[in-house]
């Protein structure tokens, strides 16, 4: 898992922290370890991790899903679950945190797993340049010319950002998760959109 983390500071006292989160690892067939924390200049760090959901009856259920490096093992189809978490360790309170994630290559955004308590979460379809609310849609022409209004199917969600509605207290954190479907097995590991 690859990882890059800005800080965009503001206010005579108060902290602004823009924590831009790119958790790029190629969750496939081996994925580099996503355990990584990200020290920032304020005070604010993030922590990612990664887990592989498996489901009722999965001969994997008690046995490794982790290579000797600590690389997660999965195949395609398999679901992990990401779970980003910025703790404010500064002694002020951390103002309009962002946390920004792309979906690994080989992997499809699963609908409607993005979670985060007390924030405002937005998608990104074309890279990462522009974000919007849930559901995205999209302009579909039919046959006859007529425009019908679609759903962006899974694999078009480029990245997903979490905005921390209320300011990071000291000591205190703010989680993030998101499931993803594994889709291509063998794709280049550490590989971001």
């Amino acid at each position: 898992m690859s990882s890059d983390t800005g800080i965009r500071r503001g206010g005579s006292r108060a902290l602004s922290a823009l924590i831009l989160l790119i958790a790029a690892c190629g969750a496939l067939a081996v994925s580099q370890p996503a355990r990584a924390q990200q020290p920032a200049a304020n005070g604010v760090s993030i922590t990612i991790t990664d887990e592989l959901v498996l489901p009722a009856g999965d001969p994997r259920i008690g046995k490794a899903v982790r290579d000797s490096a600590g690389n997660l093992i999965s195949r395609p189809g398999d679901i992990i679950k990401y779970t980003l978490t910025a703790v404010n360790n500064g002694t002020e309170p951390a103002y309009g945190v962002e946390i920004v994630d792309p979906i690994p290559r080989g992997t499809e955004f699963v609908i409607g797993s993005a979670a985060g308590v007390g924030m405002t979460i937005t998608y990104s379809v074309d890279g990462g340049r522009f974000f919007q609310p849930a559901p995205i849609m999209y302009d579909f022409q039919k046959p006859d010319g007529t425009i019908e209004k679609r759903h962006v199917p899974a694999d078009r969600y480029t990245h997903i950002k979490w905005l921390v509605n209320e300011p990071i207290r000291p000591r205190s954190r703010a989680v993030a998760t998101v499931r993803v479907r594994v889709s291509l097995p063998g794709a280049a590991e550490g590989a971001g959109q």
